[in-house]
């Protein structure tokens, strides 16, 4: 069996996960909430725009005289999709993320098109018009084998296992499903079947496929002026169409999930000067995030590549053949891996199988070679780090605990595809990767990386079962959830005296500063006021001399309004309540943290 050599060139970045941290206020460390597109008419004519999830840090992506609407961000986080008339005509469009390079793939776009991709990047499916009419099709992503799936249909939505798509059906749209290929059309709720005067709109997948969100009309409604206008309200509904959920009454629609499936966005507000909200994906914490003049609507919601992606493959010639499908798990510290290790792991994740897979060792030390009745894999162990330049990403990363990750990590193990697949067997093959992969994760493994998408994640024991099942990269999107949040009376003696030890040792913390290295992260925590609300939070530190401390937030405040993650600030070293930093090895201090932990643990032990 012929075992591609591997050479790791990625530059990726790591996440952490700490606990939250708070004393008399909970304080919410995320990980990468990814970022919201729109199309918006507030420079003149309607253009895409890219902000934050609370609506910071707004960014134009196009500019024209064009109408450009109906962004949508592809899996890998490379590329959107997009509708407009920049040629006359309103067609689809393909650009990448940052609105470079902007190609026409279809003409004849419908009136509110909304184009989705395939979860494997590969297709578009989208509701072109045919005549008067408007139905939905499907093509690759440059354009090309452009093929009719359904008549008299919009709104097409993409499941995440790739296998069916759900759409509006019929002039008067109501929610139906259909095969990715168009077959075996059904309707998705129980009252289609039978005469029912109002529509439903708008279908979308949630992250899990486990629900779809949809905006039902729910009647009409006169204002003073005695104009009409419809009411609606924004629901969920089981992909078996048994359980109906209302979530909100809103003046607009539902338009995505977050990538981890806990909020919404939706636009509403009046028919002139339409704004765009976040809610819980419970119908909770209704929040504005846009309020510009003019329309704000069409948004997408999903995590950007890493810059610091792109790993390819070397063949021993020193050819490159691009992007291969491979899982990598990053590890704290290297492990031995034996030809015996690998046979128990592979009876483990393919059960059905064996007897039927054959495991070769390689003469390079703990590469192994796997044969299954459907695919050839290669299992590679390092006892390194994955990254080669890791000062290069240091630069690029923001958060401190991203930092100390880098630093952390020591090894590497990865399950590689051997070949390239045919489109159809795509999904087969990454869950045999991910499922023999799985078999190899444990307490030493922080992160998650499939090197053909550049998604990166980190690793958590849940994400077991999700590696094990019928839609793996679901893993790559998937948010750790955040540790409980215990707060903490200002007087409780324990955290009293982790604080005195914190200012006890502070010279400590400042003798490491002055001699960190370049991955090294620090970072102390101090209280925040903004008007009636206080936290405690992260900084992390960019300098210290005698009376302060300067950096960045380093946490996301829950009930601040100005104050935001990221931005520049600076801490009397008098405030400071504790200090954290990695040495290579280990985290040193967080004195607060072990409190925190201990109090979170069954029995206080």
């Amino acid at each position: 069996m012929d075992i591609a050599s591997r050479s790791c060139v990625a530059a990726l970045a790591l996440l952490a996960a700490q606990p939250a941290l708070c004393q008399t206020r909970p304080t919410h460390e995320r990980a990468d909430q990814g970022v919201i597109f729109f199309a918006s008419d507030r420079g003149g004519d309607f253009d895409l725009y890219r902000m934050n999830p609370d609506g910071s840090n707004v960014v134009q992506i196009t500019r024209g005289s064009a109408e450009d609407s109906s962004p949508s961000l592809s899996p890998d986080g490379t590329r959107i999709v997009f509708v407009s008339n920049r040629d006359g005509e309103r067609g689809l469009y393909v650009m990448n993320a940052d609105g470079s390079d902007s190609k026409k793939i279809a003409d004849d776009a419908g009136e509110g098109a909304r184009p989705t991709w395939s979860p494997d990047g590969r297709q578009i499916a989208c509701d072109l018009k045919t005549g008067r009419k408007i139905d939905v099709y499907v093509m690759n992503a440059d354009g090309s084998g452009l093929k009719k799936i359904a008549d008299d249909a919009m709104m097409p939505a993409w499941s995440p296992d790739g296998k069916t798509i759900a759409f509006n059906r019929g002039q008067l749209p109501k929610l139906g499903l259909m095969d990715a290929d168009g077959r075996n059309v059904r309707p998705l709720l129980p009252k289609d079947s039978g005469a029912n005067p109002l529509p439903d709109l708008g279908p979308i997948w949630s992250p899990d496929g486990r629900l779809i969100l949809y905006t039902a009309v729910t009647g009409v409604e006169a204002d003073q002026t005695g104009h009409q206008e419809m009411t609606y309200e924004v629901r969920t509904v089981t992909i078996d169409g048994s359980q109906v959920k209302p979530l909100k009454k809103i003046k607009g629609m539902a338009l995505c999930w977050s990538p981890d499936g806990r909020q919404i966005v939706v636009m509403s507000g009046e028919r002139d000067e339409p704004d765009l909200f976040t809610m819980n994906a419970d119908g909770t914490d209704f929040r504005q995030i846009t309020s510009h003049p003019g329309k704000d609507m069409w948004a997408c919601w999903g995590r950007l590549a890493a810059k610091a992606s792109g790993q390819s493959r070397v063949n021993g010639d020193g050819s490159n053949e691009g992007k291969f499908l491979s899982l990598v798990l990053l590890r704290r510290q290297p492990r031995t891996l034996t030809a015996v290790d690998v046979k128990q792991a592979v009876g483990r994740a393919f059960p059905d199988a064996v007897g039927k897979c054959i495991v070769v060792e390689s003469d390079r030390p703990m590469h192994f070679g796997v044969r299954t009745p459907e695919f050839d894999l290669a299992v590679v162990c390092i006892g390194k780090p994955y990254v080669r330049d890791r000062g290069a990403v240091a630069d690029r990363v923001s958060d401190f605990r991203l930092k100390a990750a880098l630093q952390d990590h020591k090894a590497w193990l990865a399950v590689d595809l051997i070949g390239d697949p045919e489109p159809e067997n795509l999904e087969s093959a990454y869950r045999h990767l991910s499922r023999l992969i799985a078999e190899f994760a444990d307490q030493d493994s922080v992160a998650l990386y499939s090197v053909a998408t550049g998604q990166l994640n980190t690793y958590w024991p849940e994400l077991l079962p999700v590696l094990r099942g019928d839609n793996p990269l679901t893993a790559l999107t998937l948010q750790q959830p955040n540790p409980p949040v215990i707060p903490v009376s200002p007087d409780d003696p324990e955290m009293t005296r982790a604080v005195a030890e914190a200012r006890e040792k502070w010279p400590q913390f400042v003798a490491a500063f002055e001699k960190r290295q370049p991955l090294q992260a620090f970072a102390v925590k101090a209280q925040f006021v903004e008007g009636e609300h206080s936290e405690f939070m992260w900084v992390e530190v960019k300098s210290i001399d005698e009376k302060a401390v300067r950096g960045t937030l380093a946490n996301e405040p829950r009930d601040f309004q100005k104050l935001k993650l990221g931005d520049a600030v600076e801490v009397r070293v008098a405030d400071i309540q504790d200090w954290i930093y990695s040495d290579g090895e280990r985290m040193v201090g967080g004195f607060s943290v072990k409190v925190l932990e201990r109090r979170g643990k069954p029995g206080g032990e």
